[in-house]
């Protein structure tokens, strides 16, 4: 009877929002989060709506902040914490970390990727203001969901800086974070790392 119930939420959902793709569903089936874009994408005019379905339909639908580029969701094994990876311009992305709460409720923690930047640039050289490329690489979940690590890449305007890579744990339980691991990678080529 679940089962049959899922597969019914999700081909009405389908009909009821044609145009949307799903990019992630919740492993239990509790809810996706969908993706349309809206605007005329030949002219770089719009930006793709992004939402929270629920399954069960007494929760309303949870719209996500739009951007002209789709997100990538990574969502804890319990259910109840989302990462989004958000493009914001040419080989930057920012990470965003939602809650999900039992009741459909979802809140933001704000400040989430400034967090993991200060934390990167305590212990290493190469400071986020000044890199030319910044992003969120890849976010891990710990099997209990209380731990998350988010890797962060960065690269300098000029190459003979380098590049760098940082390993930033992050508390859910605690909102505190700290850093695991920094690398600083050096430039290659003739001529590298020279004034």
């Amino acid at each position: 009877m679940k089962t049959y119930f899922t597969v019914a939420w999700f081909i009405v959902a389908s009909i009821a929002h044609a145009d949307e793709g799903i990019a992630v569903k919740a492993a239990s089936g509790r809810f996706v989060v969908t993706q349309e874009y809206q605007g005329d994408r030949a002219k770089g005019e719009g930006e793709f709506v992004e939402a929270i379905r629920y399954r069960d339909a007494a929760f309303p639908v949870v719209r996500l902040l739009g951007k002209p580029w789709p997100g990538d969701y990574y969502i804890s094994p319990d259910e109840c914490w989302m990462v989004r990876i958000q493009k914001i311009a040419s080989g930057e992305s920012i990470g965003i970390l939602y809650r999900l709460e039992n009741n459909g409720r979802v809140s933001e923690v704000l400040g989430f990727d400034e967090l993991l930047w200060k934390i990167s640039d305590q212990t290493s050289v190469l400071k986020k203001a000044a890199l030319f490329h910044t992003q969120v690489a890849a976010v891990y979940w710990s099997k209990n969901s209380d731990v998350l690590e988010v890797v962060l890449h960065g690269s300098a305007a000029a190459s003979r800086d380098g590049k760098l890579e940082s390993c930033v744990t992050y508390n859910l339980e605690t909102h505190k974070a700290s850093i695991k691991k920094t690398k600083v990678i050096p430039p290659e080529g003739p001529g590298a790392g020279r004034s």
